[in-house]
């Protein structure tokens, strides 16, 4: 729970307030002023140019743009260059005018506040974001007239301070009169903010389109966080990747966006998004600059980094390395008296990440403490204060029951029930359940549910699910076991309406749940709803990270299954249809039954392609594999480099695992094959684990034998899968036994013994019933031979599973399998996905993958 806890704290730096009190009136009016003194100063007396320093500092940087009011060129159409950056501004008065002009400003009233569409931490958000850091600017703007005498001068302006709130800095002066691009800016915010989007774009198109005028990045980010939250997600990528190249909050919008994909409630970003490797680039580049206009945008890049470091799910995890992050956030709170609570929320949520891995429950409590007793001082919004307020609650009551403090205990679990929030709620649930109190849990679960908490909803849908065809003797959970016991309320459509209302907020569990309700509902009660199983087919699918690979295999696996079963073309046409709309899952769909039940490889690989060029992480894989291997398409090895580094990209660790095989098969280069296996091995693969055992244990491709490596990681091999998706996982932990045993027995014998592969010798004789150099009746008098040689019965059971390693597409005899490979009309290479033996040693079930 406390790991979870880090990304999600944060903030808000200030209430954008839209009307100011006459009080906050006063102290802007006041700000400028003091900002116009310093001009009159600068402007009418050459012994005040060091003023120029003062100003500087009163204003966000020395290039905020200020209205030319000195210059002909003001009067041009070209509104480009009615104003100029500050410093040219003031060096113009040098210049050109001695600093001899006589300048006097009156009649300061602050009118209104312009304020930016919210941007924080926690990324480009939406209407359920809670808090985070506020990256969002607001301006008060106060109206001025300004009186210039001079050579060649004698003029009123009406003008525009802009006072920036959260830093009380000048943010720049535009003409009543004339427009620039400043002005279009404001304008432009301006009718965002009153919901004139159309207006409110146009403006801030053109004004991005000044190449002089140096906010015209920001104008873009504006642009790409609206387009963002219009889901128009191409559009948006676009217009934040322009803006990275100079607007800090342009590049930590972007990288929130890479990684977010699956994280956000009420906009569902498409998975093929994710990319974690250019958001790692984006926000390492931001958090090194020290950009003094922006420093949030550099602190929150210096936290994403950090809480990334801690968790290991982008990157593996190095607490050293977060813990540097964690030291620049210190020393700007430290530096800059920092009082504000989107600031002090940030080092303590760091520091309770790193002491609860590191399992320093000292650590781990004190932070714990400070944050709650910083709690009275805080300016925090009410529903991220509740949000907060049950993360540290419940975070102490978990200490208190590892310390047995009894007292304490009760203490913080009486406060979670006062708080009485949907996550304390599912805190105290999860707290009588691990007691064994079932209807104690029961309870706060529904309460949980009742308010929309995810995970408690998906209880609730499996508590009302009928149990019919569940094998409760099965059920190892206690808890579980409860919930799928018989009771008259079992409800169907109740099960439905919970599984849903999870689903909605991205649960992976609940979608999935929501995939069978609608292919498999008859089953419990429920109508089937093929239409509804599409969508939330691709949705799933769509939005599931890599760690939910198992649930999407599945999940496609019923579409298949209820397609081979019914062959209802309907459903076929729907994926047809939403892959034409360009839906990669609905592709990736299209490909498994083209391929793998209408036999149409030509068509199938065609869809297979505009998954993986649409970034479905499945179909990347598959496409790469193919080409590699010849499957449903001619093998192509200059292919294969492309697709996995498009794996590499998003964080795959499979990628690099393919690009290895590729070095050693193709390039043969060893040491890059090595190179590119620990890559993988650092971020927990568990194939790229037993390939470096097994190199070692067998001396290969120029590495010396040495059995203390090959243990050391062949050992790697079931940690890694309890935190690592593989699809052929019981196989790969099969073979590291096998191999550790051998390791084991050569530790006793002196001698490392010889073995072929495990339970895998026959596969070589399986291809060599359809090699068509041998005439039809060799190949099946060879079948007759292999049946009870290899095979426990000729009613051994034999399964064929489509490239995703999941989903079965036929199913039969020994007999039958081997009849028809030895009739086949070209070369079959059977690829063993896994085997069950007898205690004789032979095949009572074999699961294969078919390349042709």
């Amino acid at each position: 729970m406390i790991i979870g806890f880090v990304l999600g704290i944060g903030a808000p730096v200030m209430s954008q307030t839209v009307r100011l009190s006459a009080d906050e009136r006063g102290a802007v009016e006041e700000r400028v002023k003091k900002y116009c003194g310093f001009m009159e100063l600068f402007a009418g007396n050459l012994e005040q140019i060091d003023k120029m320093d003062s100003i500087f500092a009163m204003c966000e940087n020395d290039k905020v743009q200020t209205f030319d009011d000195i210059s002909p060129r003001a009067k041009s159409g070209d509104i480009e260059y009615n104003s100029l950056p500050l410093f040219q501004y003031l060096q113009n008065i040098t210049s050109k005018f001695d600093n001899s002009l006589q300048v006097e400003y009156s009649g300061f009233r602050c009118e209104k506040v312009v304020s930016e569409p919210k941007m924080n931490s926690l990324g480009l958000g939406g209407s359920g974001m809670p808090g985070g850091v506020s990256l969002t600017n607001a301006y008060a703007s106060v109206r001025v007239v300004k009186k210039i005498k001079g050579s060649g001068i004698d003029k009123s302006v009406p003008l525009r301070i802009m006072v920036n709130l959260s830093s009380f800095k000048i943010g720049g002066t535009v003409s009543e009169e004339y427009e620039d691009p400043y002005s279009l800016y404001l304008e432009g915010v301006e009718m965002l903010e009153n919901g004139d989007e159309r207006k409110g774009m146009e403006l801030l198109e053109k004004c991005s389109g000044y190449k002089t005028y140096p906010g015209r990045f920001r104008a873009m980010t504006i642009m790409g966080v609206h387009l963002f939250r219009k889901a128009k997600w191409a559009e948006a990528e676009r217009m934040l990747t322009m803006a990275s190249e100079q607007d800090p909050v342009g590049g930590v919008m972007l990288a929130q966006m890479y990684v977010m994909s699956s994280q956000t409630v009420d906009l569902r970003i498409p998975a093929h998004y994710y990319n974690p490797t250019k958001a790692m680039q984006l926000l390492e580049r931001y958090a090194s600059v020290e950009d003094k206009d922006c420093p949030e945008a550099s602190l929150v890049a210096s936290y994403d980094l950090a809480a990334f470091y801690i968790q290991g799910n982008i990157v593996p995890r190095n607490l050293d390395k977060a813990g540097m992050y964690l030291e620049k956030i210190d020393k700007y709170v430290e530096g800059n008296n920092v009082h504000d609570g989107n600031f002090l929320v940030l080092p303590y949520s760091l520091r309770i990440g790193i002491a609860s891995v590191r399992g320093d429950l000292f650590e781990l409590k004190s932070n714990l403490i400070i944050l709650e007793n910083l709690f009275p001082v805080l300016t925090l919004g009410a529903d991220y204060k509740l949000i907060l307020y049950s993360c540290v609650y419940g975070g102490l009551l978990g200490i208190y029951k590892k310390e047995k403090n009894t007292a304490k205990y009760e203490e913080y679990l009486g406060k979670l029930k006062t708080l009485n929030t949907p996550v304390c709620n599912k805190l105290l649930a999860c707290e009588y359940r691990e007691a064994n109190k079932y209807e104690e849990a029961l309870k706060y679960y529904r309460l949980a549910a009742d308010g929309g908490e995810p995970d408690a909803a998906y209880v609730m849908s499996l508590y009302y699910i009928p149990s019919s065809g569940i094998d409760i003797s099965q059920v190892a959970d206690g808890f579980d076991r409860f919930l799928y016991s018989p009771r008259p309320d079992k409800d169907a459509a109740k099960s439905l309406s919970f599984a849903k209302m999870a689903a909605e907020q991205g649960h992976a569990d609940a979608e999935f749940r929501m995939v069978q309700m609608c292919f498999d509902g008859p089953s419990i009660g429920l109508p089937l709803d093929v239409g509804s199983g599409v969508e939330w087919v691709c949705r799933f699918a769509n939005s599931a990270g890599y760690s939910h690979a198992r649930l999407v295999g599945a999940g496609i696996g019923w579409i298949v299954n209820f397609y081979l079963q019914n062959k209802d073309k309907d459903i076929l046409s729907a994926f047809e249809r939403k892959a034409a709309q360009g839906d990669p899952a609905a592709a990736y769909v299209c490909y498994q039954l083209y391929c793998y039940v209408e036999r149409d490889t030509v068509m199938g690989f065609d869809y297979l392609r505009k998954s993986a060029e649409g970034g479905f992480y499945q179909g990347l894989f598959d496409i790469a594999a193919s080409y590699s291997s010849g499957v449903n398409v001619a093998r192509d090895y200059g292919q294969v480099p492309y697709w996995a580094n498009q794996l590499v990209e998003r964080n795959f660790p499979i990628g690099y695992v393919l690009l290895a095989e590729y070095e050693a098969e193709v390039n043969h280069d060893y040491k890059k094959e090595m190179d590119l296996y620990l890559k993988a091995i650092d971020m927990k693969e568990a194939s790229a684990a037993l390939e470096v055992g097994k190199i070692y244990l067998e001396g290969r491709h120029g590495h010396v034998k040495d059995l203390e490596k090959a243990k050391f990681y062949l050992s790697m091999v079931e940690e890694f899968l309890q935190v690592q998706f593989s699809p052929s996982g019981a196989d790969l932990i099969a073979e590291a036994k096998l191999r550790l045993g051998q390791i084991e027995a050569a530790s006793v014998n002196g001698t490392l013994a010889d073995s072929p592969e495990p339970s895998t010798s026959y596969m070589t004789q399986l291809d060599v019933l359809s090699d068509q150099v041998l005439s039809p009746d060799e190949r099946i008098a060879e079948s007759e031979r292999l049946l009870p040689l290899l095979f426990a019965s000729s009613d051994a059971v034999v399964k064929i599973i489509g490239s995703n390693g999941t989903t079965i597409v036929a199913t039969e005899t020994a007999a039958d399998f081997l009849m028809r490979l030895s009739t086949a009309p070209a070369r079959v290479k059977v690829v063993r996905v896994s085997s069950e033996l007898n205690a004789e040693g032979k095949i009572i079930e074999l699961i294969v993958r078919e390349e042709k």
